[in-house]
């Protein structure tokens, strides 16, 4: 790994309790060419995402939710929504809201300062009016204007008016006085415990989270959103090349594999070079048929290679299907990531997606 000065320049601070909230929202069958490309034979259509929300609470109990995944209320689902679906052609799972696991976790919803969109697609924002109206929703900066006017005053809006009754929305502002390594901060809580980051590009106003897990060492989460839809838009890179040698467990749902396979570092080289790919460069980048700003995106991940090339820090993006066979689930907390070992087993695990075609490249 190439060495770096760079710090996230964060004072010390107190750990704030991390849980991932399970929903089992999955979403499917999207075309990868509407997030990412170029393009690799054999992998034409992401398989079913989860879309994960986060809890956080901090030193002194104070609680916020990062994301509310998917909304399955019918009564607050616009027309607006169902058209994006068709779209695309997606499948969609909603079996439980983010509301309804916290509540059958033993937290009282009322206990919940704030909401963070880390953005305001349909997956990130779930019904907000399954909460009470005290917490106050918090966007990037220029999302109210995603926003607001709600249906059916905005006939195409993804936001009934329902949904926003009663809340107040807040746009949180970045004044450039913090950073996280390259990236804009705000200390949410005032006590170092969670952060909020400027992360443009995928959509108007997109940021992410940063939770410091422990301390002595110093330990973070990046709750990254859209940042990437799958890490092999941020991996491999100059700071996290490849490894000689990778071992992929079998395909989720697969049953006829029962063992992991070791690919060479030559097979995944030979993919890359075949698609006009460096070694050493992530294998897609941000296409503009869904991104905001695809060249800011992209941007933004080439700012993230750093942090996530450090053992100190794990990323967590809203739609990594791998967390479902490696982390630990509301109402467990994921401060011990790096005791468990989530980040070796979470970086690569994105290849089994398309594990036929680095096996076609082997010997070849």
């Amino acid at each position: 790994m190439a060495e770096t000065t760079q710090s996230h320049a964060f004072p010390s601070g107190s750990v704030a309790k991390l849980s991932i909230i399970e929903t089992k929202a999955r979403i499917g069958n999207i075309p990868i060419s509407a997030f990412f490309g170029p393009p690799l034979d054999g992998y034409e259509r992401l398989a079913l995402m989860p879309a994960w929300s986060f809890l956080v609470e901090s030193s002194t109990g104070r609680r916020i939710v990062f994301d509310l995944a998917m909304n399955n209320n019918p009564e607050t689902v616009t027309p607006g929504v169902e058209k994006e679906i068709a779209s695309v052609e997606a499948t969609v799972e909603i079996p439980k809201t983010v509301a309804q696991v916290l509540s059958e976790g033993g937290v009282s919803l009322k206990s919940i300062e704030s909401i963070v969109w880390s953005h305001w697609h349909i997956d990130h924002v779930g019904d907000p009016s399954t909460f009470p109206d005290t917490p106050e929703i918090v966007v990037g900066p220029g999302a109210k204007e995603a926003i607001l006017p709600t249906y059916p005053e905005n006939e195409d809006s993804q936001f009934h008016e329902k949904m926003m009754k009663g809340k107040t929305l807040r746009e949180v502002v970045f004044d450039g006085s913090l950073k996280f390594y390259d990236f804009d901060a705000v200390d949410f809580f005032g006590d170092g415990s969670f952060y909020l980051i400027d992360l443009p590009g995928h959509a108007l106003g997109h940021i992410g989270g940063v939770v410091r897990t422990t301390t002595n060492p110093d330990t973070f989460a990046v709750l990254s959103g859209d940042l990437y839809h799958i890490a092999g838009e941020l991996r491999p890179n100059v700071q996290k090349p490849l490894p000689a040698h990778i071992s992929l467990a079998p395909p989720r749902g697969n049953t006829d594999a029962k063992e992991s396979t070791v690919y060479p570092r030559s097979a995944l080289e030979r993919l890359q070079t075949a698609r006009g790919r460096d070694v050493d460069e992530p294998f897609f980048e941000v296409v503009s048929a869904v991104a905001h700003d695809a060249a800011l995106a992209n941007e933004m991940l080439k700012k993230a290679q750093i942090p996530d090339a450090l053992e100190n820090i794990l990323f967590l993006a809203a739609h990594d299907d791998a967390l479902i066979d490696v982390a630990n689930f509301f109402p467990d907390t994921a401060n011990n990531w790096k005791e468990l070992g989530w980040k070796k087993r979470l970086e690569w695990a994105f290849l089994t997606h398309f594990a036929p075609s680095i096996q076609s490249q082997v010997g070849a």
